[in-house]
């Protein structure tokens, strides 16, 4: 599995702080991806700076998991990096959840209800 981080939009590169970020969230969400999809061939992750002149940035993340089965993607924009990742991550994980019922698998099912016979 790859992970392959596109930045867009006159970005340079991330700065070190962002950089420490993205290496920690990404390889945390890649492990959960992994775990419920299997199969997972390449995680892109798109980031867009939308900054002006001052100081603040405002980050437009867009997360792509390409899978043998389906593709999936997810994205989030706010002021804070480390946020705006978590976010754009957590929509992917639960696009997972609603397509394949992960979270399901190996429960009982619980509508069954013990049949009693009359002797």
């Amino acid at each position: 599995m790859e992970i392959r981080l596109i930045l867009e939009r006159g970005m340079k590169e991330l700065d070190e702080k962002e950089k420490l970020i993205f290496d920690k969230l990404s390889l945390e969400y890649s492990n959960k991806i992994q775990r419920q999809l299997k199969t997972v061939n390449l995680i892109e992750v798109l980031i867009k700076d939308y900054s002006k002149k001052g100081k603040s940035k405002n980050y437009s993340i867009h997360v792509k998991v390409f899978s043998n089965t389906r593709n999936f993607d997810a994205g989030s924009e706010d002021w804070d990096f480390a946020r705006t990742l978590h976010k754009a991550f957590i929509k992917v994980i639960n696009e997972v959840e609603h397509e394949f019922h992960v979270s399901d698998k190996g429960k009982e099912f619980k509508g069954l209800q013990k049949i009693r016979r009359r002797d």
